[in-house]
């Protein structure tokens, strides 16, 4: 069976099929946006034991999520707000210089990633819908990335390096 990819920070998603990996990510995402009591559960299957558990509470509708070197986790919100977890706790001050995002319907912030050597270059991609800049073709929005640095909590030397075009 093929391996989603291996996650170093959470081995036991790497270790899982591609539908076990994508169900337990989607059970992960559920669980963090939830404002029920935390979850707690077992599940059993032919190959695996997997355990589901709150890892944080307090998010509105998270999208995507990258685990720092460190532990700590950043986590994209759909309307914008780029947030950190570190010791398993949200902090209450999203991340500042984010781009402005065009949250509509599937839009918004969309996913998060550390370059390759982030651990020596710091780069992070986040992938968003950027609404027409002026000149651009179309009048609504369409998907952009931009990098960055983290320093502190505030992104630094943000540079789009992709905007799709036209804007729909």
């Amino acid at each position: 069976m093929k391996k989603l990819f291996p996650l170093r920070a959470f081995p036991l998603l790497g270790s899982l099929p591609i539908v076990g990996s994508a169900l337990a990510l989607f059970i992960f995402i559920t669980c963090i946006s939830a404002k029920n009591p935390p979850l707690a559960a077992q599940t059993d299957s032919a190959d695996n034991s997997i355990k589901i558990d709150t890892v944080v509470t307090g998010l509105k509708v998270p999208w995507g999520l990258a685990f720092l070197p460190n532990g700590d986790m950043l986590v994209t919100e759909r309307g914008g707000q780029l947030r950190i977890v570190q010791s398993g706790k949200l902090n209450p001050n999203p991340i500042g210089g984010v781009p402005e995002v065009v949250a509509k319907g599937q839009g918004g912030l969309l996913d998060v990633f550390l370059h390759p050597n982030y651990a020596t270059n710091g780069w992070i991609y986040l992938t968003y819908s950027a609404a027409a800049a002026p000149g651009e073709s179309g009048e609504g929005a369409n998907t952009a990335v931009v990098r960055a640095r983290l320093k502190g909590n505030q992104l630094i030397d943000q540079k789009v390096i992709f905007k799709a075009t036209p804007n729909v």
